[in-house]
This record gives C-alpha cells, sequence and structure tokens, in this order.
C-alpha cells in the first residue's frame, strides 16, 4: 500500500518533528551535568520491524529486543532497558550508555518503537565514567544490561529499576535521569497517537514503507551513477602510537549494479585492550547506519542531497560481511571495549578513503573528529563532576571546495559553550580558537582543527582517548595532509609536556593547564593551483601563516601592511616551485 504523497510528507515531517522535540525536552530537564551540557543522547523511531525511520544515526536499535521477546510478549505499556554492546552495540560510547525503547500500538496492533539513548556519568566499572585504557575484560566498564522489560503495563519493575541505579556512584542523579527517559516515552507515545487519530494507523504504516522505499532507491541511485564495478581495499592501524601496528581493520569495498558491500575479513585478532569493536548482531546495522549518510558526498549538487532521505532504506545499499569470531570487530564476550571509539574512527577514515578511490575523487579526503576527553573531580565537598567533551577537527577537502572548520563528532554532540563551562565544572577556558596552518594545503584546502586550552582549578583526573594514526587525515592528489592531533600539559613553573594519544585517569593538578589541538582536514590538490585571492583571503583571515603562504603557495606580498600580491612575481616563484617539485 503506498500512502498519499503529501500525507506522507506530513507524516514524515511530523515523526522527525517529534524526534527534535522530545530531545530538546531532555535537554532542558537532564539532572547530570555532561548530559544536559554535552548534549550525548538521541531520540529515535522504528517502525514495529526495527527499521529506522529517520536520519539520527546514533541508536541501539530493536533487533536484540525483537530476538529475546516474541510478538506476545510486547505489549502496550512496557518499556525494555538495554546497553550491552555485545548484543547490540549501543551508540559510540561506552557501557554507560543505557538505551529504554517503548512499543507503540494502535487499537491492540503494535504500529513502532521509540527509543531514548544517553550516555550517562556512572554505571559502575573501575574507573568513574567507565571507559579505562587498563580495562582486561567487559566487566570492568560497568555492569551489563541485556535487553529486559523495566516497565511492564505502565508499572515500573521497581527491583530492576533499583538494582541498576545502585550500581552507579550517582545513583539518584541516575535515577531521575532514567524516570525522566520514561517520561519522555510517554509524552512520544502520545504524540504518535495523536498522529494515528488524525491520518489513520494504516496510512502512518504506509508511510512508513514510503519513506524506506525512497531512500532504498535514491542511494542505490546515487551509488550506480558514480562508481563504476569494482574492487578497493584499505587497511587502518588503530592508534599505532598507543597500541603498535599489530591492531588493525582491513576493509573491501566491492561495487556491483547499485549496491555496496564492505567486508571486513583480515582484520586483526581481538586485542587484550579495549579497543574491541563487536559488531556481530545489531552491530552490522549500527555501523551500517553510521557509515551510510557519507554517501550523500557523491551527490555534487546540495539541493538534490538536501532532499534524499537517509533512514534504514538506504542501508540495503550497504551490506556489511564480518569475519569468524575472536577479531578486533568480532570479539568473544567479555572481551574489553571500552575505547572502541577509536577502531570505529578508523573504520569511518578506511571508508571515506575507499569511497574516494572507488568514486575517483568524487568525495572528501582524510579526516578524523572522533575524540574523547574528560575532567574527573570531587571537590572538598564531595561532590564530583565530570567533564565530557569533544573538540572540533577541519573536515577534508573536495575536488571543488574546500573542507569544513571546527566539525564536531557524528550528531555534532560534545561540545559546551565556554560561559556553561567555567560556570558548573572546576575549570577556565584560556583560549579556543582555529589553529593556524594545521589545516592540509592543496588546491583547495582541508578544514581547521580548533586548539582549546583549560586551566584546572581542582585537582582532577583527566581521560584522554583520539586516534593517533596519520593516515586518517591524507592529502591527495598532490594535497598535504592535515595536522595530527596533539596533546599536552603545563605546570605552574611553565615546563611543558606532551601526552600521548590515549590516557586513563591520569593525575592533573590544580593550577595546571591542559592544550588540546585537534586535527586538520586533508587537502585536495596542488597547492600550487589554489587561487592567489583565496590564498590572501585565508591569510587576511589567520587560516595560514605568511611563510605558508609563499612556501607552499608560492605568494609573493609587495608589502606585510595590506598584503597585495605581486602577480608576477608569484608566477615565477610558482613556476620554480613546479619544475623544483619535477
Amino acid at each position: 500500500m503506498n500512502a498519499n504523497p503529501i500525507v506522507s510528507e506530513i507524516l514524515s515531517g511530523a515523526i522527525l518533528s517529534i524526534e527534535m522535540e522530545l530531545e530538546e525536552f531532555l535537554a532542558r530537564s537532564w539532572r547530570c551535568d555532561s548530559l544536559r551540557d554535552g548534549n550525548n543522547f538521541s531520540v529515535k523511531f522504528y517502525d514495529k520491524f526495527g527499521r529506522s525511520l529517520t536520519s539520527k544515526m546514533l541508536g541501539t536499535g530493536i533487533d536484540s529486543i525483537l530476538t529475546k521477546f516474541c510478538t506476545k510478549e510486547i505489549n502496550s505499556g512496557d518499556a525494555f532497558i538495554q546497553n550491552d554492546s555485545f548484543l547490540s552495540l549501543n551508540g559510540i560510547g561506552d557501557s554507560s550508555e543505557i538505551c529504554i525503547t517503548q512499543p507503540l500500538f494502535a487499537e491492540k496492533e503494535l504500529i513502532s518503537f521509540l527509543q531514548v539513548r544517553a550516555q550517562h556519568d556512572d554505571l559502575g566499572g573501575i574507573n568513574f565514567g567507565g571507559t579505562s585504557t587498563h580495562s582486561e575484560d567487559n566487566f570492568h566498564e560497568g555492569i551489563i544490561i541485556e535487553p529486559i522489560k523495566i516497565k511492564e503495563g505502565q508499572k515500573l519493575k521497581e527491583e530492576i529499576f533499583n538494582l541498576i541505579v545502585q550500581n552507579s556512584r550517582q545513583p539518584d542523579i541516575l535515577k531521575d535521569d532514567l524516570h525522566l527517559k520514561i517520561s519522555v516515552l510517554n509524552l512520544g507515545a502520545q504524540q504518535l497517537k495523536e498522529l494515528i487519530k488524525r491520518y489513520g494507523k494504516d496510512e502512518l504504516k504506509a508511510c512508513f514503507s514510503d519513506l524506506l522505499r525512497e531512500s532504498k532507491d535514491a542511494f542505490g541511485n546515487l551509488i550506480g551513477k558514480n562508481i563504476k564495478d569494482g574492487k578497493w581495499k584499505v587497511k587502518k592501524t588503530i592508534a599505532p602510537n598507543h597500541f603498535g601496528s599489530k591492531n588493525h581493520v582491513s576493509l573491501t569495498l566491492l561495487k556491483k549494479g547499485k549496491e555496496l558491500s564492505l567486508n571486513f575479513t583480515g582484520s586483526s585478532d581481538q586485542s587484550e585492550r579495549p579497543i574491541n569493536c563487536p559488531l556481530h548482531g545489531n552491530g552490522v546495522k549500527f555501523i551500517s547506519r553510521l557509515l551510510t549518510p557519507f554517501l550523500l558526498q557523491l551527490e555534487n549538487d546540495t539541493e538534490q542531497r538536501n532532499n534524499i532521505r537517509v533512514n534504514d532504506g538506504a542501508c540495503k545499499s550497504l551490506e556489511i560481511i564480518l569475519p569468524e569470531t575472536r577479531t578486533l570487530v568480532t570479539p568473544d564476550f567479555p572481551a574489553p571495549i571500552g575505547l572502541r571509539l577509536i577502531t570505529i574512527s578508523s573504520i569511518i577514515s578506511g571508508f571515506n578513503e575507499l569511497l574516494f578511490k572507488a568514486s575517483s575523487g568524487k568525495t572528501r579526503v582524510g579526516f578524523e573528529n572522533l575524540n574523547t576527553l574528560s575532567f574527573f573531580s570531587e571537590n572538598k565537598k564531595n561532590r564530583t563532576t565530570l567533564f565530557r567533551e569533544s573538540i572540533g577537527s577541519g573536515s577534508g577537502a573536495s575536488f571543488n571546495s574546500d573542507g569544513m572548520s571546527s566539525v564536531l563528532p557524528i550528531s555534532g554532540t560534545g561540545r559546551i559553550p565556554v560561559e556553561i563551562a567555567e560556570s558548573r565544572y572546576p575549570l577556565q577556558i584560556i583560549r579556543e580558537e582555529l589553529t593556524v596552518d594545521s589545516a592540509g594545503h592543496g588546491k583547495f584546502r582541508g578544514g581547521l582543527g580548533v586548539t582549546k586550552e583549560y586551566l584546572l582549578k581542582d585537582d582532577s583526573l583527566i581521560s584522554i582517548a583520539r586516534n593517533d594514526d596519520e593516515t586518517s587525515v591524507l592529502g591527495k592528489l598532490g594535497g598535504h595532509s592535515g595536522s595530527q592531533s596533539k596533546q599536552s600539559i603545563c605546570n605552574k613553573g611553565s615546563n611543558k609536556r606532551s601526552l600521548p594519544s590515549i590516557i586513563s585517569s591520569e593525575k592533573i593538578a590544580i593550577g595546571e593547564r591542559l592544550t588540546i589541538q585537534a586535527p586538520g582536514g586533508g587537502g585536495f590538490g596542488n597547492p600550487l593551483r589554489r587561487n592567489i585571492q583565496l590564498v590572501k583571503e585565508d591569510v587576511l583571515r589567520g587560516y595560514i601563516s605568511r611563510s605558508i603562504a609563499m612556501k607552499t603557495y608560492g605568494i609573493i606580498f609587495k608589502n606585510n601592511k595590506n598584503l597585495e600580491i605581486d602577480e608576477k612575481l608569484t608566477k615565477k616563484e610558482r613556476d620554480q616551485q613546479s619544475k623544483k617539485k619535477k
């Protein structure tokens, strides 16, 4: 059955609007500081078969619920809670990410599911917040919750609820925030009932099918038009400066007709370190939902690109093939997984590199922006705070445009405004600025990364998780690579020491300053072919230095005051540099 196209458009907008409205409600209501300020949460609709209906990429999904509970066991008023990453990859964080899912009914018929995902401050584990580089198994990372009913027939199952809450170092805060999730699910159920009352359940179900079909067709056409049949391979090392070169993911992209397959066969054995990333089970859907939106880069027309829907229909165009068990992406339980974010970062980087090769340069070049930074402190009043933040990196350039600067991680979560950070946490932001010369230079340059400096006002424990693989920010076709991430601590005596890209619960004393520099994006094409006026604008804006303008772009200025370009000398300089490179 096809929905009325006008009604289908209204309903698809209404579903997305409900998700956004519920997220706005949550943003104003969380007790957990890092949730309220960092926005690491999401609300997501699924149809009754577990298919995602909107472009939201993060969420556990409901496959593990449908596997464990038969249709007769799923009733109106029920709610399911879970965080077990081996059954279903919950977002990209750690075990402190809890999902609560509620089935939605109309006239006793199951119509859809609504899910709230959020990364809470603590759910046990050897460290406050869960993640640790020292985790030896999954049990070190917090209590494990397989899908169970937290609410049955509108009645809260108090014994299960209390068991989960008491495994947190902040039971009162977790208790209130779990109640908030349940309230939001009830609100979402009421809003969906209003849609059904107005348009009818059959029209809504038909709309679901149309949304999925339209997305599948659009992505199939996008792939068919822009990628020739063939096979491409890449190998990405996971944080080689920290874990060595033996840990890697191998990715093989195969294009046939209108479909792609991504094969992970050849990835290294599961690690003793917490960089394992279980993709079996619902993890296959998760990684497909995460990677599919990058295919939109194949559409060069901005208006056309904005009109393409992204949902599980699009994921039909990307098949995920996994190796046998006991690999980095198919580890056996209870392998440690708390830093799987770093492995996911390498997967995203590798997939984008494969797309660039497969499309003959139609997509953006290298960039890396998945990272975590946290401060944990406990002051004299025994008030604990966990400050979590992500710092914007530069995206890669393309064949016709510069990369974007200060791009936040997937879904745009993580950055906390300076005013909020300084008023609620024991720290001061000394500076936050785009990093000069951090972008990969080229005919089209990459985006700039951000440098941020923190002054600690309490003794704290700092944790950082960033990928240090330089191949993530490679330039292409003569373009230069973007700068890599850097981090350092400066003590009161101004002695500065560098930090590795991955640390866990390292002590940093009151009065010390931490500086984080996010990577820049890779450049595209020969820098000597960049428009000279664009180089001048970059210098005026402080994106690149004058020395780089001359050394890398071959620009000669007549004077240093108004940066007027000497076009004759510039042409001569560029010709000379070109000859030297040959």
